[in-house]
């Protein structure tokens, strides 16, 4: 039996795009720190027809780990951008990676976000053990 031979261009396996799904974690491990841990940070990906969804979700250990789902973004397909933002039953299609880091930085710093962290913050701390006060 003969082989054929490699078929296959030289792959270029360094990229230098950075993923959604990669400036979501980093946002979730920024959340964690600022935070000092009380609250934790989830991106969790599913896939629908050709559709790849990212969410974002915030996590509250001492609350039984209530998780809120804070936004969640759609990519159509295998291309990035454009993507669409679902952030308050809203949604913003976003063009590219620079867009979307100032859709991000927008949405962290809505009243209504910061209103969710300091609600799971504070019920946070009143259910810490009696020793960990």
């Amino acid at each position: 039996m003969t082989m054929t031979e490699n078929l296959w261009p030289e792959l270029d396996l360094e990229i230098e795009t950075i993923s959604i799904k990669k400036i979501l974690l980093e946002q979730a491990e920024f959340l964690m720190k600022s935070t000092k841990n009380i609250l934790e940070a989830s991106v969790i990906t599913s896939t629908f027809n050709s559709a790849i969804d990212h969410y974002f979700n915030i996590i509250a250990p001492l609350l039984d780990g209530y998780t809120f789902t804070l936004f969640w973004v759609r990519q159509k397909g295998l291309d990035m951008y454009p993507c669409s933002i679902f952030f308050q039953e809203k949604e913003l299609i976003v063009e590219d990676e620079t867009k979307f880091i100032e859709v991000l930085k927008d949405t962290f710093k809505h009243p209504s976000t910061l209103n969710v962290i300091k609600s799971l913050l504070a019920q946070s701390r009143d259910n810490k053990p009696l020793g960990n006060v």
